[in-house]
Formats: C-alpha cells, structure tokens, sequence
C-alpha cells in the first residue's frame, strides 16, 4: 500500500544500479517454485542468446517486485500444467535495450471483458477470486503503475479456462559492468 501511495503521489524514486536479469529472473522462479512444489507444473525458463549475461542497469527492485507478483499469480491461479518465463531483446539504440519478457501459464486465465479491469485497484477476475485464491486485488495495479514508471508497458492476453500471458515491456540501459555467468 506503501508503494501505492507513493507511485500516486509520484514519490516514488528509481535506483539506476546494475543487475543481471536473468539471474533475478532465475532467483525470483526458483523460490516460488519451492513453496508451489506440490503443484504438477512444469516450469521452462528461456532466455535470448542476446541477452544472456548481460548486466543491466535500472532499478533491480522495481523490477524485481513487478516479476515475483507475475510469476507468484501464474502459480496461484495454474493448478496443473505449465508456466513459461521467457525474456528476449526486441530492440536497442543508444545503449538502451529494449527488453520483452513473457510470463506465460495454463491457468485459469481471464475472461476478455476482464482483462482490462484486473489492474485497477481492489479488483480481480471475479467475486469469487479472492475468496478462493486470496489477494487484495493490488499486485496488477502496482505491477503496471511500476513498469510504466520504468518507461515500460504490462499488458495480458487471455482466455478464459485456458490460461494468460503476461507481456512486460522495459526499456534497459546496457551497464558498463562485465557479463554475469547465471547461477543455476
């Protein structure tokens, strides 16, 4: 609610400090995975040969906290199947890259009508969501307010009993640092 507040307020400030995303990426599905790992889910992560070790620089935590909201509701709301993480460079100049990265699952997915009102505040799929899955209809919200605030986009395509994709487009500046070999 903190981070609400001050993403209204525009009081929110941006680090600009560098990190590797695919690590994160890789940190962030791991850990979710364990608390979800009496789930039948397949987990595939993939990763453009282009931007693999990479050090980016942004704001790590922002970023951090937009991808474990996306990855956290892909497994809360996929009882079996898959969820698919992939990231790829879809543009670059001046030293920015444009980064895509899908978060992709075989969930209960969203209604068409829905989909765009899931990311307002205090609101989900349906009535019943919350009831069953909890939540306070707030992670979409900050998740989109987030990305934007990062010169970025969050958008979802979906269909309903069948699953969603989440797409997060960020621009990413290429640090200086040296290429990171991802941890396992």
């Amino acid at each position: 609610l903190l981070d609400l507040s001050k993403l209204k307020a525009g009081k929110l400030q941006l680090d600009q400090v560098p990190f590797s995303l695919e690590n994160m990426v890789r940190q962030i599905t791991h850990s979710i995975r364990d608390s979800h790992d009496q789930k039948p889910i397949e987990l595939a992560l993939s990763f453009d040969e282009a931007i693999k070790g990479i050090v980016f620089k942004s704001d790590p935590l922002r970023i951090q906290q937009i991808i474990t909201n996306l990855v956290g509701n892909a497994f809360k709301f996929t009882e079996k199947g898959a969820i698919t993480i992939s990231g790829k460079q879809v543009a670059e100049k001046n030293g920015i890259i444009t980064m895509q990265s899908l978060i992709t699952d075989t969930g209960i997915g969203i209604s068409e009508e829905k989909q765009e009102l899931i990311f307002n505040e205090f609101t989900q799929a349906d009535t019943t969501t919350a009831q069953k899955f909890g939540g306070n209809g707030l992670g979409l919200t900050i998740s989109r307010k987030l990305t934007e605030l990062l010169g970025g986009s969050l958008t979802v395509e979906s269909k309903l009993g069948e699953g969603s994709t989440f797409k997060v487009v960020l621009p990413l500046e290429k640090s200086e640092q040296q290429t990171v070999v991802p941890k396992a």
